[in-house]
């Protein structure tokens, strides 16, 4: 596995290169986002991690993320605060957050949710959407206000402010943007960051769900692909 940093915050590198070799994640570190984007174009990372304090060097970055064949299957992840996350790191791409100040007691959980996310992924080939959808959590009778951030097939990325159950089925709600029913998609919780965002694996959705689910997924990436070509058009009349 491997995986690309860029930052120019020190201490920051040092944790995240320990525990991302602590878990056999190779880590190629880059200061420079020119540099960086001529060797992901050229090579091969399972992770994409980016330092939001350089707001233009990590929007070139994620930009060129996104412009690539396979893109849609690397992981994103920003290395931002509570205030940069939402607009430099979500609203650009990004899948998952690190928050800063980064220490190996307060990330160890999430760099390990972070390698069973690589590892699930290079198993299924999956296609992941970036999103904010508000949804609804259900297990037992309660009920539980999420944020879905990430979505493909096969599941979900969520952010909530309350603990979420970490054992037992649970059924996940929601309402895809520009369609006219809700989804219902059982599944259970596979991991957790101290963030505040889990993951959740979908088990035997309904057909009617899973079918909504995978044509939004396949409009929302054709969409995406219209939207990239106009851009190269347009930059090569410019």
């Amino acid at each position: 596995m491997r995986s690309l940093l860029l930052s120019q915050d020190e201490q920051s590198v040092a944790v995240l290169r320990r525990l991302l070799r602590d878990l056999e994640i190779e880590v190629e570190h880059y200061t420079d986002p020119h540099s960086a984007i001529e060797d992901l174009v050229r090579g091969n990372f399972d992770s994409i991690i980016v330092d939001t304090d350089d707001a233009e060097g990590a929007s070139l970055v994620l930009q060129t993320v996104r412009s690539l064949p396979g893109s849609k299957a690397r992981l994103v992840i920003a290395l931002a605060t509570a205030q940069t996350a939402a607009h430099l790191g979500f609203g650009a791409g990004a899948h998952l957050a690190i928050y800063k100040p980064v220490s190996v007691d307060r990330l160890g959980l999430t760099i390990r949710a972070v390698r069973n996310l690589i590892a699930r992924d290079r198993r299924r080939g999956a296609v992941r959407v970036p999103i904010n959808v508000a949804a609804t959590l259900h297990r037992e009778g309660t009920s539980t206000a999420v944020l879905v951030v990430d979505l493909s097939e096969g599941g979900a990325a969520i952010r909530c402010n309350q603990p979420v159950p970490s054992s037992g089925v649970v059924t996940l709600q929601c309402w895809l943007p520009g369609t006219t029913k809700p989804i219902h998609a059982p599944g259970e919780v596979v991991w957790q960051a101290d963030s505040g965002q889990s993951g959740i694996r979908f088990l035997n959705l309904n057909s009617d769900s899973r079918r909504l689910l995978n044509d939004w997924l396949k409009s929302r990436i054709t969409e995406e692909e219209k939207v990239l070509k106009a851009k190269q058009a347009a930059n090569g009349k410019n």
